[in-house]
Formats: C-alpha cells, structure tokens, sequence
C-alpha cells in the first residue's frame, strides 16, 4: 500500500504540488486579517453603508480567486490534477462571490438592526453559527447544486452497503447521491452532509469509478463516524462560543458606529481565527484519526481503509510525509502516509483495540 506513495515518479510531482497549495493556503489564511486591518486604519471612520460592505467582500473574493489561480490551480493543471477549463472556473469562482456578498451583506443588515440594542453582542454572536447551521442543511439541496450534477447512486449494492453503515452510526439517511466531479478533477472525493431531513451520502464519479466497493465503503464509514461521533455539533458549539468571544470583545473595543463596528467585528473575528487555527486544526486532526479507527472497525474489509486511503492519497497528489511545520500549520487532516500506516496496523489487530 504505501509502495503507492513512496515511488519517487509519484513523490514529486505530488509534493510540488502540495509546496504552491500550501502557499495558496497560506496566503489566503493572511489575506484576510490584513487587508482587513489596512481598510479599517485608511477607512475604518467612513466605513457606513452597504456599498461599502459589497466593496469589501468583492474585494477579499478577487483576491483569494487571484491566490488560488496562481498557486493551486496552476498547478494542478500543470500536475494534471485540474482539468477544469478557465471559464468554468472563473464562473465557479463568481458563484462563490455571489454567495460570499449574500452573506456579508445579511450580516451586515443583522448588525446594522441590532447595533445599540441591550446585549446587541450576543445576538448578533449567535447570528453567525446559526447561519452557519443553515448553510450546513441548505448544502446538498442547494449549494451543491450550483457546482455539482447530482444524481442517484445506480448500484443498488454498494448504495445498501452504504445505507447498512449510515444505520450503524445512526444517521438518518434520506439519498445516496453521485456528483460529476471529473468535470473539474481527477482527484476523488466524499461526504455525509446536511442536516435534518437534507442528510445526504455523496461521492464524486471518479471515487466511483476507480475504487472498489468495500474501499467506498470504508470512506463513507469515516465519514459516517463524524456523525457517530458527534463531531458537527461539536463543531457548531465551538462557533457559538467563539462568535460570542469576538462580539463580546469587539463591543468593548469597538468604536460607536454600526458600520464602524461591522469592520471591527470582521478585524477581531479574522485575527483571532488567524490564531486560533493551530489548535483548531490540531484538533481537527484528532477527530479524523478518531474516525479513521472507527471506519477500520465498521468495515465489512477491515483492510480497505487503508488501501482506500493510499489510493485516495495518490489521486489527490497529497504528500505522504510532509514537514512537521506544515502539518501543525495548514492540515486539518493527518498526513496520508501515517493514516495508511494507522489503519493498517488497526485492522491486523483481530478486536481492533
């Protein structure tokens, strides 16, 4: 299994690759926090109605679609990742934008309405996560389908293997979906997502196509074990708590304008995410292996985990090993190599302990 990403034909590219995605990231986990704090010094006093707010956010969109056009994409293109022509990417990139200026400018009425009400901070704090909590159920019924043709999973095996897992992490599964991501990618991709009544399995076509079932099926069970274990509350918890600190703060420190004080709250917000996000993702790296040792154990082919992972790995050009450094900084999951060798050594162990 791990003979996949040791070949050095493989390794390179693969780790070139990863080098211009990580100064993507790295760059647009920058962007926001300072532009922010350049446009509250020159603007922060003139800064007052929606024209503005529309500016903004247009602005932070272009240049994150500018950062990743010269780092990720360029260079899958050129690794033969993306195959995704520039206009459908460009059309992809103003739909985001449009999504981004739809929700900015909510926010923006949701404080302009409660700037100067008693406790105005804890509602406008619990706005955010509950927009969050709605974005997460509108997902696969609406988001998705402004990127994504989605439709029915026709093998009606795999899809009772698959509906068997969802029962066993008790989740409540309402369709199992396939979306057409070789339009845009070789790479291959997966998720349980929604909420309610939204709750959806969905794998990409090249998931579909190159992998076998039992290798399907232990991917969906790590994402089925988010779920099992909690994980997406978890998540939405940790927003209530964190919007409630920044409003909570920035009320104290703010200046005594609604527009003034919508651009601070996105100055604080954006600077403490910027140092939240080691421990944020060092926990997110928790919770994966958590249900990476669950998928083993769920598994009807406890070994399919780790062959699904170093298949998964070298179609999305992920580097096995990476530094330290960059995994503390910018991976929200183990690296790949370790993940295979987790899973491989979990499922030789008869009980799984």
């Amino acid at each position: 299994m791990l003979d996949r990403l040791k070949d050095p034909g493989y390794l390179g590219p693969a780790r070139q690759y990863q080098r211009a995605r990580l100064w993507g990231q790295g760059l647009g986990v920058l962007l926001d926090p300072l532009a922010l704090t350049l446009v509250y010094l020159s603007a922060g006093r003139a800064f007052a109605n929606a024209w503005h707010v529309f500016a903004l956010a247009a602005g932070l969109s272009a240049g994150h679609s500018a950062i990743a056009l010269l780092t990720s994409r360029r260079a899958g293109l050129r690794a033969g990742l993306v195959v995704q022509g520039f206009a459908s990417w460009l059309a992809d990139q103003a739909k985001g934008t449009g999504l981004a200026l739809l929700m900015h400018l909510g926010y923006w009425a949701v404080l302009r309405y409660l700037f100067g009400v008693p406790l105005w901070w804890v509602w406008a704090g619990l706005a955010v996560p509950l927009a969050l909590a709605v974005g997460i159920m509108l997902h696969p019924v609406l988001i998705m389908r402004l990127y994504h043709r989605l439709r029915d999973l026709e093998d009606e095996g795999l899809a009772g293997r698959l509906r068997a897992i969802a029962a066993k992490a008790g989740y409540r599964l309402t369709a199992v979906r396939v979306m057409n991501m070789s339009r845009r990618s070789r790479g291959a991709n997966a998720m349980a997502t929604g909420l309610g009544g939204t709750r959806r399995i969905v794998i990409s076509d090249t998931l579909l196509e190159r992998f076998t079932c039992g290798e399907i099926e232990a991917i969906m069970a790590h994402e089925l074990a988010h779920h099992r274990l909690a994980h997406i509350p978890r998540g939405l918890a940790r927003a209530v708590v964190g919007s409630l600190a920044v409003h909570w703060a920035a009320a104290l420190t703010g200046p005594a304008t609604a527009g003034g004080m919508y651009l601070w709250v996105r100055l604080v917000g954006a600077w403490g995410m910027l140092l939240a996000e080691p421990v944020l993702l060092w926990n997110s790296r928790r919770c994966e292996r958590a249900c990476d040792d669950l998928a083993v154990d769920w598994s009807s082919e406890p070994t399919a985990m780790a062959t699904a992972l170093a298949r998964l790995g070298q179609q999305n050009l992920a580097d096995p090993w990476p530094p330290r450094l960059s995994e503390w900084l910018f991976y929200s999951h183990p690296p790949i190599g370790y993940r295979v060798e987790r899973a491989a050594a979990r499922a030789s162990k008869p009980d799984g302990a």
